[in-house]
């Protein structure tokens, strides 16, 4: 059977067996596409394809079926950084009171707005 595959850089026909398994599908993708078979996932309908199931297994795959292809990012951080360079100071401004914390890297600072007695007891924590 001929199906679809997307994926967010482009789409492609592909004939598959439905004896094949997902496995050997993702495989050759790999191949063609040039990437590791383990950084490619495949789904149809939102719902994933899983590697030790045959084509057949899946009754929603028929011919012309579209099948999305989504490919997990290599680029992992380095982990020889030292653990004091994984620290940042980022400075907290308030029209009365200024003071600076030590974050990690990978925290998340969001921008809020608060009451000020809520503010109050927060500025009272950090002294």
């Amino acid at each position: 059977m001929i199906v679809t595959i997307v994926s967010y850089t482009q789409e492609f026909t592909m004939e598959i067996s439905e004896q094949e398994s997902v496995l050997e599908v993702k495989k050759r993708l790999g191949q063609f596409l040039q990437i590791p078979t383990s950084s490619i996932t495949l789904f149809v309908s939102c719902w994933e394809l899983i590697d030790g199931l045959d084509i057949e297994d899946y009754p929603i795959i028929s011919h012309g079926t579209r099948i999305d292809l989504t490919v997990t990012p290599l680029f992992t951080a380095p982990s020889f950084i030292h653990a004091a360079v994984r620290k940042i100071h980022v400075t907290v401004k308030f029209p009365s009171k200024q003071f600076t914390v030590e974050v990690d890297r990978t925290e998340t600072v969001i921008l809020a707005t608060c009451s000020p007695p809520i503010l109050l007891q927060f500025l009272r924590f950090l002294d």
